[in-house]
């Protein structure tokens, strides 16, 4: 059995070469897992942490690095590493779905 949880590193130990994409994976949702996984086998996510994070810094990493096709994982900061626009709208809608249920 394979500790995915050393696929956490710093991020100055990411391989260069490695595809890397910024994410908050807050939650990690099946259509974005296909979109990561659409990038390669071997990809490095560098994860940011939202304003409201939903889920723990440390919770969101290993969930990304427990995909097969994640190489490697770095928590960074989003000022230095911007999410995609798309993540941030999907992440919206689906916490508001989420707050909306709780209400009913």
């Amino acid at each position: 059995m394979i500790d995915t949880r050393t696929k956490i590193v710093p991020y100055e130990q990411i391989d260069p070469a490695l595809p890397q994409v910024a994410a908050y994976c807050d939650p990690l949702l099946p259509e974005h897992i296909a979109e990561l996984a659409a990038l390669g086998h071997d990809i490095a996510i560098l994860l940011v942490t939202p304003p409201d994070a939903y889920l723990e810094q440390r919770a969101r990493a290993e969930l990304a690095a427990s995909l097969g096709f994640v190489k490697a994982v770095a928590i960074v900061d989003e000022a230095q590493h911007p999410v995609l626009e798309k993540e941030a709208q999907r992440r919206a809608a689906f916490l508001a779905y989420v707050r909306e249920r709780a209400r009913d």
